[in-house]
């Protein structure tokens, strides 16, 4: 089975959104305070289906993707959703 993973919430810690546990759907408004950052891997998608939500950056968004492995922000099946870094 395909492994994906829901995210959403408040990002109490720096965070790694790896390739592996791609993809990443966001579920709800992703959040990261000041003084964290949400590290962002090659090759990962993150996809924003089924609602209108967004990445608000306090802290630090590195988002390390390469011209062969890149970081995919997609919309889902929802045609609706609505989404904002």
């Amino acid at each position: 089975p395909a492994v994906s993973t829901n995210v959403g919430g408040v990002l109490l810690v720096d965070t790694i959104w790896t390739r592996a546990r791609s993809p990443y759907n966001v579920t709800a408004d992703v959040q990261i305070p000041r003084d964290v950052t949400l590290t962002i891997q090659a090759g990962t998608t993150i996809v924003f289906d089924g609602g209108d939500f967004e990445i608000l950056v306090k802290g630090h968004l590195l988002v390390r993707g390469t011209s062969q492995q890149k970081v995919n922000f997609q919309t889902g099946s929802n045609e609706n959703s609505k989404w904002m870094i």
